[in-house]
């Protein structure tokens, strides 16, 4: 599956196609009752995905973090679930521009960490060890992209202040 998006060009256009298959091929996985498409699927919509939608105190549609849980124990589909996650947050400073991403992200990164630490680390499980080291880069990504935009945040608004 994941392999697949990469045959799409490495453009802007591209990346926000890859983007939005990864987030139907995503929801197909964790088996969401109502399959949705957005013109540009982020990293917020997983996390509505997985935690439900509210409006106004009234949950509109059901959370499913319980079905990615119970899909836990599934070494190669949580791979995938985890590379399809890694192409929705996206690659590029862009993608990390607003408080709402950015905690849909930190959210994100909290979850894989706690699926990461129950993970048998040895060799006898290597299923298990390459799924904790994909979690590992994808999260220092997230990082090394997030400090970036923060830097370039912190410089832009030092030359607006002068």
């Amino acid at each position: 599956m994941v392999s697949r998006l990469s045959l799409l060009p490495h453009s802007s256009r591209g990346n926000q196609v890859k983007k939005n298959v990864a987030f139907g091929y995503l929801q197909y996985l964790i088996d969401v009752d109502n399959v949705c498409q957005y013109a540009r699927a982020d990293i917020t919509d997983v996390h509505l995905i997985l935690n439900g939608k509210m409006e106004e105190g009234v949950e509109t549609s059901p959370g499913y973090l319980w079905k990615m849980r119970a899909l836990f124990d599934e070494h190669y589909l949580m791979l995938n679930v985890v590379r399809l996650i890694d192409v929705i947050a996206g690659n590029e400073a862009t993608d990390y521009n607003n408080n709402e991403k950015l905690a849909a992200l930190g959210y994100m990164k909290g979850e894989l960490a706690s699926y990461s630490r129950k993970l048998k680390d040895d060799a006898s499980h290597t299923d298990a060890s390459r799924v904790k080291e994909v979690i590992s880069q994808a999260t220092t990504r997230w990082k090394i992209l997030n400090d970036r935009n923060s830097e370039f945040a912190a410089k832009a608004s030092k030359s607006t202040k002068k």
